[in-house]
């Protein structure tokens, strides 16, 4: 039901009305981060085929002091290889790469 002028719900006040708009604001601008553990982004020495390889974690701090967690994957190898960075977006996480760190440490 709404009111008499059709432009809120019946019984719904205005401070009720303008927090439920700063929740979905919220939800579209700044949507929850994605929550996980260490586990899921697997084991930090593992195999493509014959290739050996292995991620190492660590965080960087930046001028705000907000932590930044990091893995940087490399393949066991004498031979200089290229770098590749990826920035999931801000509801994602680093196991959203995990499909394209194979791809390119076989590359």
């Amino acid at each position: 039901p709404t009111s008499a002028l059709g432009t809120e719900p019946a019984g719904a006040s205005r401070a009720t009305l303008r927090g439920m708009a700063d929740v979905f604001a919220l939800l579209i601008c700044r949507p929850p981060r994605k929550e996980y553990k260490i586990e899921e982004l697997g084991p930090p020495n593992f195999s493509l085929g014959s290739l050996v390889c292995c991620r190492k974690d660590f965080e960087l701090i930046n001028k705000l002091g907000v932590k930044i967690k990091c893995s940087h994957y490399t393949p066991e190898s004498a031979t200089p290889v290229p770098a590749v960075i990826y920035l999931h977006g801000n509801s994602g996480s680093r196991v959203d790469a995990d499909d394209l760190v194979d791809s390119f440490l076989l590359e």
